[in-house]
Parts: C-alpha cells; sequence; structure tokens
C-alpha cells in the first residue's frame, strides 16, 4: 500500500468517523486499523489530526486580564524618559514625588493618580520591557 494511497483512504475515513455515532467509530477505527497496518491510538491520532479545522472557532487563552489602562503605562514611560530612564523601584518613588507635574501635564483623574501611584516595579519592568535597551540613558 502506497503513503498516497493511504492519505487519501485515511481522508475517506476521518469523514465517514465524523458523521458516524460512538458504536460506529469504533468499527471504523477497526477497518482503519485493519486495511492500513496501523496501531490503534495512532489511527485516532491520524483520524483526530486536523479534522475539526474549519469547524471551530479560535479559542483565546485563558489569562489574567489587564489591570493598567494602557494611559497610565504611557504616563509611567513618559515620567521614566524624563527621570533619566531610573530602575522601576526608583521610578515608583519618583511617581509621589512628581506627581503634581505628572497631574498637571497628563490631567489625570484621581482614580488615575491613584492607579499610577499603585503600580508595582514588576509593571512597570513588563511595560517598557523593549524600550530599555533602546534607551540611551544610563542606568541609574
Amino acid at each position: 500500500m502506497t503513503e498516497e494511497f493511504r492519505m487519501a483512504y485515511i481522508r475517506s475515513v476521518k469523514v465517514r468517523h465524523k458523521k458516524a455515532t460512538k458504536a460506529q467509530k469504533g468499527w471504523v477505527l477497526d477497518e482503519l486499523c485493519r486495511v492500513c497496518h496501523l496501531n490503534r491510538k495512532y489511527a485516532i491520532t491520524k483520524i483526530h489530526q486536523n479534522l475539526f479545522e474549519r469547524d471551530t472557532v479560535k479559542v483565546k487563552l485563558a489569562g489574567r486580564k489587564k489591570f493598567y489602562p494602557r494611559r497610565i503605562l504611557e504616563v509611567a514611560e513618559s515620567a521614566w524618559l524624563q527621570a533619566g530612564c531610573p530602575r522601576s523601584v526608583r521610578l515608583k518613588a519618583i511617581f509621589r514625588l512628581w506627581l503634581p507635574w505628572i497631574e498637571t501635564r497628563y490631567r489625570l483623574p484621581k482614580n488615575e493618580q491613584a492607579l499610577l501611584l499603585g503600580v508595582g516595579p514588576s509593571t512597570i519592568d513588563r511595560s517598557l520591557k523593549g524600550k530599555k535597551a533602546a534607551c540611551a540613558c544610563p542606568l541609574i
């Protein structure tokens, strides 16, 4: 049996397997194993391979939702550049000192100010990840 014939046969079996009831699926699988001399587990893998390619909707992977709006992180990036690219722990302390400047320049409401002051150093590091390497500022 040639590989080309085997693949054509598996494609035809996929269609029958998809339409079959649970009991019939076992028979279809037995037939595939007998005809193509395949191990049962390998035959199951081949039947399910790309079977639902067009039928399924792409599922978004679960993960944490973004807590800080993009605007807050943009303000943090701007303050980081103005301060001379300090490390995130120092930048967090700078936010508190520079709050009047940030408030007048970006017109942040009180709730966004509270979010900016609550941003953790690791979040700052994640938001500045690609920009740190490109920054010409000396690291403090």
